[in-house]
């Protein structure tokens, strides 16, 4: 089996203002500090998302991100996401029940409206009609729906919501296997669903066409994107030709982190109370970013957000990381299989910066630089994570379980032979089924 390489431990001081809550998050569940990171950084790129678009070398850009997080079981991924999404969970929970009051009153201001008008139509005829009409006025308007966070929607489901619901939303899962291996992206659907799912990061217009109902178009709409996946989902996911050629992978943020399970250390109770008091405050800043009314126009379900500048030291220091992105996909450079990813670094470095700037300072008007080093040292951080994931690929179980029972044999069986029931008799705990050993 080749020689894996290990992964890059997380870059803490590049996290900008989210670096005392991943470091929170990390503290309290013991989870590899990747995981924290990504359930941090994704919970921030949902917040700042609908307030406004980011300055790049190539025009403008949304603020979302999509992340993909690998982790076996037992990883504490739940909790990472769970800690990370409190406060988003609470406040959509009280926009619900406000809402529900508010449907209510509609379905019945609604129904009275109807009521008038198809007596206005009965029982007048000419002006008189027209000039009732014209009294009565437009329908009530339904209120939009608050729903803040997806965690396993078909797209027909996405595009409902956002069909009657707010602009801005999150589709985040820790188990995001149900959506990778569910009824979205099976092998009829995986391809729409990608191509959807890479339309709402590029900030691009989406398409509905049914034949029971006229084309929809969506525009202005915004999806932050976070999924916990297993290994085996990973494997299958990362060497799927349909979804590397598609570009859905190109536009993911990975993270496949060490396991610490078996080497996680008890916190004592001061450091806790620190890291609780510190998420704190990390939820009350994302709670005044909720309360700032999304930007837009005539239509409330479509954003209008404004452009967040470059300043121009940020902007030169982008000019820099976009051309050393460039060199590197060369054919003999250390991006030269990743190419997708390599060049869309810079337009991710320019968002993963500005996601920084909004969540410090909401009426910021420009990226200052050192955001921008943030962004830039992060987005090399991704880069190497890609090279490792899709350059070299991932080893699958077949050849983990192999090579675990070849160490076995070298290291515990002195015989010359050895048949399949004694492996599954005396060999290693892992190996207890005949089929499995037949497979490898």
């Amino acid at each position: 089996m080749r020689e894996q390489e290990g992964a890059q431990p997380v870059p803490i001081e590049l996290l900008g203002p989210l670096t005392p809550a991943v470091d929170a998050v990390g503290t309290l569940t013991q989870a590899p500090l990747a995981n924290a990171l990504q359930s941090v950084l994704g919970v921030a790129s949902l917040v700042t998302q609908g307030l406004a678009n980011v300055e790049t070398l190539a025009g403008h850009a949304p603020l979302s991100l999509a992340l993909l997080t690998v982790a076996q079981s037992g990883e504490r991924k739940s909790a990472c996401d769970k800690l990370a999404l409190a406060r988003v969970c609470e406040i959509e929970q009280d926009r619900l029940r406000e809402y529900s009051v508010a449907r209510q009153k509609y379905d019945l201001d609604l129904e009275v409206y109807d009521t008038e008008r198809k007596a206005i139509l009965r029982n007048c005829d000419g002006l008189e009609r027209e000039a009732d009409l014209e009294t009565l006025g437009p329908p009530p308007s339904a209120p939009l729906a608050p729903h803040l966070l997806f965690g396993d929607p078909t797209l027909e489901g996405l595009l409902r919501h956002f069909d009657e619901g707010q602009p801005s939303v999150g589709l985040f899962s820790d188990e995001g296997g149900q959506l990778l291996g569910g009824h979205a992206m099976n092998t009829e659907n995986k391809l729409k669903t990608a191509a959807a799912i890479s339309k709402l990061w590029d900030g691009s217009e989406i398409n509905r066409a049914r034949a029971s109902a006229a084309a929809t178009r969506y525009y202005h709409r915004r999806l932050a994107c976070h999924l916990m996946v297993q290994p085996l989902v990973a494997e299958k996911l990362l060497g799927d030709p349909t979804i590397r050629d598609q570009g859905f992978l190109s536009r993911v943020l990975l993270a496949w982190p060490e396991s610490r399970i078996g080497f996680r250390a008890e916190t004592s109770d001061d450091e806790r109370a620190q890291a609780e008091r510190t998420l704190q405050a990390f939820h009350e800043r994302i709670e005044r970013l909720l309360e700032i009314p999304l930007p837009t126009e005539t239509d409330p379900r479509e954003l209008a957000p404004r452009l967040l500048a470059l300043s121009a030291d940020a902007r030169s220091l982008l000019r820099s990381f976009a051309q050393q992105g460039e060199v590197a996909q060369q054919p003999d450079g250390p991006c030269a299989g990743i190419q997708g990813v390599a060049s869309k670094a810079a337009e991710q470095a320019a968002r993963i910066a500005a996601v920084f700037t909004l969540f410090e300072d909401p009426d910021a008007g420009e990226v200052p630089a050192e955001a921008m080093v943030a962004g830039i040292g992060l987005m090399d951080w991704y880069l190497r994570e890609a090279r490792r994931l899709l350059d070299n690929g991932p080893v699958n179980q077949k050849t983990r379980d192999a090579e675990a029972l070849r160490c076995w044999l070298v290291e515990h069986w002195v015989e010359n032979e050895i048949d399949i029931r004694t492996v599954v008799r005396r060999g290693p705990s892992r190996f207890r089924e005949t089929a499995q050993i037949k497979s490898m």
